[in-house]
């Protein structure tokens, strides 16, 4: 009969080491969510949406930014990157949205310091618009940014939602 008592306070006994180590887990897993909770997300959305792009269903393969004094390409703007001004030829800059394929529209949201939504019926699919190739840029304020560019089977954002493509990037 003591055998028994005494293995179950040795099971008991265990059972009380494994709720702490649970809990031990638990205060770390909140320590660090604390500290990177906003950069893990930011990455986590990232890898959703590389998934997405390219398993996924999205009309887009990417972003583009643009030199708008030269029209010239500068870097590809992707989820989580960054634009670092200082090392730019020109704060005269457009976004592209690069497509698979010809759409009947694409609108685009940018939100954040710079703010902006615009609707362009023929390609290059430019954030701040372009005429006939020629991209009329626009200037980005320093902080994190959110851009969706959604594609539209007719002009002017009618007909069917073909997809959308968004990313979150930062301006230093």
């Amino acid at each position: 009969m003591q055998t028994n008592i005494k293995k179950g306070l040795e099971l008991g006994q265990g059972l009380v080491e494994y709720a702490l180590i649970l809990v031990l887990v638990g205060v770390v897993v909140i320590a660090i969510l604390s500290v990177f909770g906003e950069s893990l997300q930011r990455s986590f959305n990232c890898i959703l949406i590389s998934i997405e792009v390219g398993g996924g269903d999205t009309p887009f393969t990417g972003f583009t930014l643009i030199n708008a004094d030269t029209d010239t390409p500068i870097q590809a703007v992707t989820c989580g990157g960054r634009i670092d001004l200082s090392n730019l030829p020109t704060n005269n800059l457009d976004i592209r949205a690069d497509a698979r394929g010809s759409l009947g529209s694409v609108r685009f949201t940018l939100s954040g310091p710079t703010s902006r939504t615009q609707t362009e019926n023929f390609a290059p699919y430019a954030l701040f618009g372009d005429s006939g190739g020629d991209f009329h840029g626009g200037t980005f304020s320093p902080g994190d940014y959110e851009l969706t560019a959604t594609a539209f089977s007719e002009s002017g954002g009618g007909g069917d939602n073909l997809g959308s493509l968004t990313i979150e990037f930062s301006v230093e």
